[in-house]
């Protein structure tokens, strides 16, 4: 769902959802799926995919999303990915002094 029609939680909801069930292997995967490269860690058994490694990855709010992902699995005591990628997450959003913020004061693009 996009925003601003679906506001928080909606995203962190579905992308919650769709995790538990591939970590549940609760999920019926086509030949297609994995055809078209959707699907890349899977075994073929019976008549559904079992999933043998999961990576997930996000970028900016993206990120926080996944990041938010990772802390609700915790939480829920639900396996982690096997990899993560976070891109640019703005996950410091106090105004403290970092060393980004430092680094860029003069950035004319930066609050």
């Amino acid at each position: 769902s996009l925003a601003p029609e679906h506001t928080y939680p909606v995203a962190v909801n579905e992308i919650s959802t769709v995790y538990s069930a591939l970590r549940s292997n609760d999920i019926g995967l086509s030949r297609r799926s994995r055809r078209h490269g959707i699907i890349h860690n899977c075994r073929r058994g019976m008549d559904r995919y079992r999933i043998t490694g999961l990576t997930c990855s996000g970028e900016s709010a993206g990120a926080c999303i996944l990041a938010t992902l990772l802390t609700r699995s915790a939480v829920a005591n639900i396996l982690p990915p096997d990899a993560v990628l976070l891109a640019y997450p703005p996950l410091n959003l106090l105004r403290c002094e970092s060393p980004s913020r430092i680094l860029h004061a003069f950035d004319p693009f930066l609050p």
